[in-house]
């Protein structure tokens, strides 16, 4: 997967200031209304400009040419604070979508937010909400990382229940995908939860086949130790 211009400046120290900033693109500033423009928590004079728009009754919704509404503009840019207020003054977190169909919360999730992630979940955000290219939910975001933010996967599985099963074409559960992809330590933080170690796929199949089919050693030992059953038995062996 390629590195965005966010994550470049991100691992750099550099917080964004602009939407430009987070795609590298000064074309992002097309169609943006004075709100998109007053998104900046770094800026006293952005949110005096933010505060009066609001107040004066702005439409909190308006999107810019790429589909996004300010909302969305906040959650990329981290500006916490700028969030917060916009889901208190009503902003919807259905209309804060990209192209892809990435709410808010896929777009924290991608950008390990746990703070935004934990704000957007208060407000109702949909820890199900599935993407239009292929399905996928924050939880799959956050498992498909190479090293998973624990600290996400289990405000996810937390405001969706550690049993959540997650929409793709198997039925999987969090803790399917986590065993399956060799996750250790976030298999062993979803079972302290509560997520159910014997929870079966639409194959039949438990966290452990997953784990085992593959080969992730370490993990089919830790569910051992967890008290996965050994002897268990697929759909399909």
């Amino acid at each position: 997967m390629a590195t965005s211009p966010l994550s470049k400046r991100r691992r750099c120290g550099v917080a964004p200031r602009t939407i430009s900033d987070v795609d590298g693109d000064e074309s992002s500033m097309l169609g943006a209304t004075p709100l998109h423009l007053s998104i900046n928590d770094a800026d006293d004079d952005g949110a005096r400009t933010r505060q009066c728009l609001l107040a004066e009754g702005v439409e909190v919704d308006a999107r810019d040419k790429k589909g996004r509404t300010a909302l969305l503009w906040a959650v990329l840019l981290g500006a916490h604070g700028s969030a917060r207020e916009l889901l208190e003054r009503g902003a919807s977190l259905k209309a804060a979508t990209d192209e892809n169909n990435w709410t808010c919360l896929h777009q924290a999730t991608q950008l390990d937010d746990a703070d935004m992630v934990d704000l957007l979940i208060q407000h109702g955000a949909r820890v199900t909400a599935r993407d239009s290219t292929d399905g996928r939910t924050p939880m799959h975001i956050a498992l498909s990382k190479p090293c998973p933010a624990h600290e996400i996967v289990l405000k996810l599985a937390r405001g969706g229940g550690a049993n959540m099963v997650l929409m793709d074409e198997f039925k999987a559960t969090a803790l399917h995908l986590a065993a399956g992809n060799g996750h250790t330590a976030v298999v062993e933080a979803l079972c302290q939860a509560g997520a159910d170690i014997e929870a079966l796929d639409s194959r039949k199949e438990t966290p452990l086949h997953l784990a085992a089919t593959s080969g992730q050693t370490t993990t089919v030992e830790a569910l051992c130790q967890l008290g996965a059953e050994i002897e268990a038995r697929d759909e399909v062996s």
